[in-house]
């Protein structure tokens, strides 16, 4: 388990099930967010890391490719951990860069707002070809 590689060092903490207030929280006070899931087809928790002004580093793969934008509101790595160690050093030793492709993200986040899915769901239905009868 990770919680057994981490060990006691106090500098990781795994919560599971955390509360609304206790993630909530976690956006807040975190630098950036890591996204190493290797098979996810869509994923909130980037969408949602981005709404708090967070860049993501995730999988080039799956969801993340539709809603990152490597280089503007985080990064795309490799499914290695020196690609992620690579995107995080980044980060930390330029905290100019993670303020802006954190405020890159709040703006892209917004095109995911369910306004716009509603809007783009009701363009695509009026431009499908009315069948008469079935």
């Amino acid at each position: 388990m990770l919680s057994d590689i981490a060990g006691n060092s106090g500098d990781v903490i795994f919560k599971r099930d955390p509360t609304e207030s206790e993630l909530l929280e976690a956006y807040r006070s975190s630098y950036c967010l890591l996204f190493p899931s290797l098979n996810e087809d869509w994923g909130m928790t980037p969408l949602e890391a981005m709404s708090f002004g967070k860049p993501v580093i995730a999988v080039n793969q799956g969801g993340p490719k539709e809603s990152v934008v490597d280089g503007v509101t985080g990064y795309l790595v490799s499914p290695e951990p020196g690609a992620f160690a690579d995107a995080m050093a980044r980060l930390a030793g330029d905290p100019k860069l993670t303020r802006e492709l954190g405020e890159a993200a709040t703006d892209r986040v917004q095109m995911y707002d369910w306004s716009h899915f509603v809007e783009r769901f009701d363009a695509y239905l009026d431009s499908l070809p009315v069948r008469k009868g079935n």
